[in-house]
């Protein structure tokens, strides 16, 4: 959770490139590595280090600062080294059990890639990024519909659950390997991705949590809008789609006008945010961190 909220300071800077937004940003950096420090291959979860490797990423592209580069790409390359392996044809494994090969983990990967290559001008990164959606479009995705399956395990069937993280981080991946590219084909699947998720994970116009279900209060699920919001504005800006951005701000509005006495948005934006809901996740801060990531990742961008 503590990287995606970062993630969420970092969207707010990119904005408003305001003095007050930026130290908010990096107090809240530097916290992360004090509480994790600066090694996270403790973590057992890939996907969890490679969130925070895009986090980090971003920083450095933001700031200047190599530091946060340096510590993205070691450890982007140590699960790099422990997690692909030609099993199942590729793909990055969810967990160090080996188990499973998931779409939350190879998108995320790809974005880290991408943007590791284009910090350090490294055009190994980005071949490694597309090596992992070179996978990821081959056996986790519906071309037809723009539907991105969940899991691959080496025992048992493909989970085909669509979720608003993978279908974000499926979008943003795409988007950052056409910049590099220029293959039209990456903008193709990237916009499949994204009319899946306008139409399919949708409540009225309004994003759901990813598995129909408004008010889920199931684990993370809450915070997962966020990362659709993103990754869907940035594709928007290199598509030029005004139908996008108008989704976006369409959303931003029915969750601005369901804010409680104290401005605060829950996740669940379709209903008016109670002024104390404390014992449910939908308020936590990875949920209520959706709404703002939405609001700043939905203006004009001329």
């Amino acid at each position: 959770d503590a990287a995606e909220i970062l993630e969420t300071y970092i969207d707010v800077y990119e904005q408003t490139r305001a003095d007050e937004d930026k130290t908010k940003m990096l107090n809240f950096a530097t916290g992360f590595i004090r509480n994790h420090n600066f090694n996270w291959s403790y973590n057992e979860y890939n996907d969890d280090i490679m969130w925070a490797c895009i986090a980090f990423a971003r920083i450095s592209d933001l700031t200047g600062n190599k530091n946060y580069a340096r510590y993205a790409k070691q450890n982007f390359d140590t699960v790099w080294q422990r997690a692909w392996d030609t099993k199942l044809g590729g793909g990055l494994y969810w967990k160090v059990d080996n188990k499973t090969k998931n779409s939350c983990v190879n998108c995320p990967a790809a974005i880290a890639a991408c943007l590791i290559g284009k910090l350090y001008n490294d055009e190994s990164y980005f071949e490694i990024a597309k090596k992992i959606m070179d996978w990821e479009i081959k056996w986790m995705f519906e071309p037809a519909t723009g539907r991105v399956y969940d899991a691959y395990p080496l025992q048992g069937e493909i989970s085909k659950w669509a979720s608003t993280y993978n279908q974000g981080t499926f979008i943003g991946a795409c988007t950052l390997l056409y910049q590099h590219y220029k293959e039209d084909i990456y903008m193709t699947h990237a916009d499949k991705a994204a009319s899946f998720a306008m139409k399919s994970l949708t409540a009225d116009g309004v994003l759901h949590n990813g598995e129909g279900n408004p008010s889920s209060d199931n684990g993370d699920l809450p915070g997962f809008k966020g990362i659709l919001t993103r990754w869907l504005y940035r594709y928007a800006k290199e598509a030029e789609s005004l139908d996008v951005l108008t989704f976006l701000q369409n959303n931003a509005t029915v969750a601005y006008q369901n804010r409680n006495k104290d401005g605060v948005i829950w996740t669940n934006w379709v209903e008016k945010t109670p002024d104390d809901a404390t014992h449910n996740a939908n308020y936590r801060t990875i949920g209520m961190s959706t709404a703002v990531a939405l609001m700043h990742n939905c203006q004009q961008w001329w």
